[in-house]
């Protein structure tokens, strides 16, 4: 996946390389041994089947089923789903994304936009009651940790105009039951807020009742 600056780099160096011009028509296609898009003559379908919808009963299958679940309730612009968890105003949407070298990779990004300028960056991470072993909830705060570090742009990361006053790290859990979140967790989350906006915890039950813990 492309981040929004990366999309705009992206095309500017395609206009770059095409000295601003466009390639117009109404098909088009890849000339294989010059590498480059030309015009073409016929439109390509592809069947792609029905798009799987998941129902809230299936996010206790697995973690995964509770990242696409929570994906494909979340809406770009005028965000109805839990916004005060994923926000309001969003401008994009990322999932599994990678975070410096390794197999590091957030559960969750969210970038809302503020104003004409200003961005708000949500780095959430999800744990379900089913999780791999060594990958459980108190390893949840040292992963935001890093997610945050890499982020910030003021301390070497990746996000432009990324500070402390506008990155929130979250930690979303499925529980069975609410007010499961052991005391420990909430005490480590705590010391992020010297690195970031306001840590937050939130919690949702198999029912979807949704529970803010921190």
């Amino acid at each position: 996946m492309l981040f929004p600056w990366e999309v705009k780099k992206l095309i500017s160096l395609i206009q770059d390389k095409n000295n601003g011009q466009w390639l117009s028509g109404e098909h088009f296609t890849f000339d294989k041994s010059k590498y480059v898009i030309t015009r073409g003559t016929q439109t390509y379908t592809h069947a792609i089947g029905n798009p799987v919808q998941l129902s809230l009963k299936e996010i206790r299958k697995a973690e995964t089923y509770l990242q696409a679940y929570i994906l494909q309730q979340l809406s770009i612009g005028d965000n109805t789903f839990l916004p005060k968890i994923f926000g309001k105003n969003i401008v994009w949407i990322g999932n599994e994304v990678f975070a410096g070298s390794g197999m590091q990779k957030i559960d969750i990004l969210t970038v809302e936009k503020i104003d004409e300028t200003e961005y708000f960056y949500r780095i959430i991470e999800l744990k379900h009651p089913k999780v791999k072993s060594g990958s459980g909830l108190q390893i949840a705060p040292r992963q935001l940790e890093y997610y945050v570090q890499w982020a910030r742009e003021d301390i070497g990361g990746h996000i432009p105009e990324g500070r402390q006053f506008n990155i929130k790290p979250i930690l979303f859990v499925l529980t069975q039951q609410l007010n499961s979140i052991p005391t420990d967790v909430v005490t480590a989350m705590q010391r992020l807020r010297s690195i970031s906006n306001s840590p937050e915890i939130w919690e949702m039950d198999y029912a979807g009742q949704v529970n803010k813990v921190l």
